[in-house]
């Protein structure tokens, strides 16, 4: 009897320390937030590597570096890149001076660290980055 009392008390528990992880937690940023340098961790996802440095200005623009590779038995090559954003929630929109724009997810924020998600079908991926 004690043993199932036990187990019933350690399901409950599960449960709701499982419900507790699951609370949606509200992102509402704007640009101010991520104004300044950033880097990412190491990351590869063809044909981009990292580490990826950002640094978004009060402006509105950014400038991105980070490496290149689209042949295996190449050397990788330093990309930069820049162009405007805007950040609204969870969402920072930027349009490239290469003429695309697109939109990163922030799927966590703590002032000095974010986790960023690229939702593309080329390249697909979530990065730690901490502002400097």
């Amino acid at each position: 009897m004690y043993t199932r009392l036990v187990k019933s008390v350690v399901v409950v528990l599960l449960f709701t320390l499982f419900a507790c992880s699951e609370e949606e937690y509200v992102i509402d940023l704007n640009n101010s937030d991520i104004v300044g340098e950033w880097k990412t961790e190491y990351f590869e996802c063809p044909p981009m590597y990292g580490p990826l440095k950002a640094v978004f200005t009060d402006e509105g623009t950014f400038h991105f570096e980070y490496y290149q590779s689209f042949n295996e038995n190449e050397d990788r090559s330093l990309f930069t890149e820049t162009g405007t954003y805007t950040v609204s929630g969870n969402k920072l929109k930027y349009n490239s001076e290469y003429g695309y724009s697109g939109e990163v997810l922030i799927e966590a924020f703590t002032g000095h660290t974010a986790i960023f998600n690229i939702p593309n079908e080329d390249i697909g991926f979530s990065v730690k980055a901490s502002k400097k």
